[in-house]
C-alpha cells in the first residue's frame, strides 16, 4: 500500500505591536487597514484578549500557551525551563522537522526571548542588516523577501514577523506586502496563519496619552482598548466568518498542535497549560485572564474575563471590582457585592484556584531546577 503523502503546511505569525482592536482616527494605534481587507480569506475573533499589556510577556505566552504569569517571576530569571514544565512552540515544531524563521523587529526582544523564539540566523540577513540595529517595518519586508528569495525554503517552515506601528503610517502597506510575498513564493496559500497584535493601546479619547502615562505605562492598563486585540485566523478548519467567543493569545499554541495534527503527541503538555485550541466548542463557563505584571512584582494588577463580565483585581490592595460590560463600557460603576454575590463568587473562586495553581507550579520549578 502507497504511503500517504505528507501535507506541507507553513505556519505564519504576524504580530504588529500595539494595535487596538478597533478605529480611532487620532493616532498610530489604530486597527489596520489590512484587517479589514483580509476578511474574504481570513475568519476573525473579535474577543480576542493579550495574556498581558507587554510585549515580552504577551508574546511568550503565545507560543507556550501558558498564561503570562506561569513564565517567570520576576524579569531577573527569565530563563525557561530546560526540563519540560514549559515547552516553546518553536521547539516543538524544530522537533517535526519545521524550519524556523523569526524576524522581531526589536533587539531587546531578540535578546530576551532568544531561547523561546528562536531569532533569525544572520545567514538569512540581506546587506546593510545588524541585529545591534532596531528593523524598521521595512527592514522586515525585506528580511522576508531576502529569506525567500534567496535560499530553498521547504513548505515546512515557521515564520514570525514582529511589526511595530509607532511613527509609521505606512505599517499597513508593509503588512501587506508582507502577505503578498507569501503569496508570491506560494507559502500564503495552503498555510495557517494569525494577524494579531501582542496587545492594544490606551483610547486617545479616554484622555490618556503617552505623557501623562510617563509615570504609570501602558503595560499597568487593563482597559478594554488596552488588552482586547485584533485576531484574524487563517486555517482550513475554520468558516470565514465572525467569531464572538473569548479567546486569548495563549490559545495560539494548542491551535497551531491542532492545525499540524500533533494535539496526541503532546496530549500530556495541552492538559497542563491554559491554552485550548480555538478549533474546540467554547466553553461557556470560560474565564480569560490577562495580568499587568509577573508574579514577584509589586503594583500587580489582574483583569479576567467571563460572559459579559469583567473583574479587575489589585493584588497589593486586596480589591476587586466586577463590572458589566454589556451596560457599562467604560468601567465606570462596579457591581454592588451584595447584589451580585454570585458573580463576585465565581471570580473569586477561580482567583483563589488560579493563583495556587501558578504558586504551586514557581515553587516545582525552582526544587526541580536547584538539583
Amino acid at each position: 500500500m502507497e504511503k500517504k503523502k505528507e501535507k506541507l503546511k507553513p505556519v505564519i505569525f504576524i504580530i504588529v505591536d500595539s494595535v487596538r482592536h478597533y478605529k480611532t482616527g487620532i493616532d498610530d494605534r489604530d486597527r489596520l487597514e489590512i484587517m479589514d481587507n483580509l476578511s474574504e480569506e481570513m475568519s476573525e475573533f473579535t474577543n480576542a484578549y493579550c495574556s498581558a499589556p507587554s510585549s515580552v510577556m504577551s508574546g511568550s505566552s503565545m507560543f507556550t500557551g501558558y498564561n503570562s504569569l506561569y513564565l517567570s517571576t520576576n524579569y531577573q530569571d527569565w530563563k525557561f525551563d530546560k526540563k519540560g514544565q514549559i515547552m516553546s512552540l518553536q521547539n516543538i515544531l524544530l522537533d517535526n522537522g519545521y524550519d524556523i524563521y523569526s524576524i522581531d523587529n526589536s533587539k531587546e526582544g531578540r535578546e530576551i526571548t532568544a531561547d523561546l523564539m528562536k531569532p533569525l540566523k544572520k545567514r538569512f540577513f540581506p546587506k546593510n542588516i545588524s541585529h545591534a540595529n532596531f528593523w524598521t517595518n521595512s527592514d522586515l519586508v525585506r528580511i522576508l523577501e531576502n529569506i525567500l528569495s534567496k535560499n530553498d525554503v521547504k513548505k515546512k517552515s515557521f515564520f514570525m514577523i514582529w511589526f511595530d506601528c509607532r511613527g509609521d503610517k505606512k505599517t499597513s502597506l508593509h503588512v501587506n506586502k508582507a502577505i503578498e510575498i507569501f503569496k508570491k513564493y506560494k507559502f500564503f496559500e495552503d498555510s495557517f496563519c494569525v494577524l494579531t497584535s501582542d496587545h492594544g493601546y490606551p483610547d486617545p479619547n479616554s484622555g490618556l496619552n503617552k505623557k501623562n502615562m510617563s509615570n504609570i505605562g501602558h503595560d499597568m492598563i487593563v482597559t478594554e482598548d488596552n488588552i482586547k486585540v485584533p485576531l484574524l485566523i487563517k486555517s482550513s478548519k475554520l468558516n470565514l466568518k465572525t467569531y464572538k467567543n473569548l479567546v486569548s493569545c495563549y490559545d495560539f499554541f494548542p491551535t497551531v498542535l491542532s492545525e499540524l495534527g500533533l494535539e496526541k503527541q503532546y496530549k500530556n503538555y495541552l492538559e497542563k497549560i491554559d491554552g485550548v485550541s480555538v478549533f474546540e466548542k467554547t466553553n461557556e463557563k470560560r474565564i480569560i485572564r490577562i495580568d499587568t505584571r509577573l508574579l514577584l512584582q509589586s503594583n500587580r494588577i489582574s483583569a479576567f474575563r467571563y460572559k459579559n463580565f469583567k473583574a479587575i483585581l489589585y493584588h497589593d490592595q486586596d480589591l476587586i471590582e466586577i463590572y458589566n460590560l454589556d451596560i457599562d463600557k467604560q468601567e465606570i460603576n462596579p457591581l454592588d457585592k451584595e447584589k451580585y454575590k454570585n458573580i463576585y463568587s465565581i471570580f473569586l473562586n477561580y482567583i483563589k484556584q488560579s493563583e495556587k495553581k501558578i504558586t504551586l507550579f514557581h515553587k516545582t520549578q525552582i526544587q526541580t531546577n536547584s538539583y
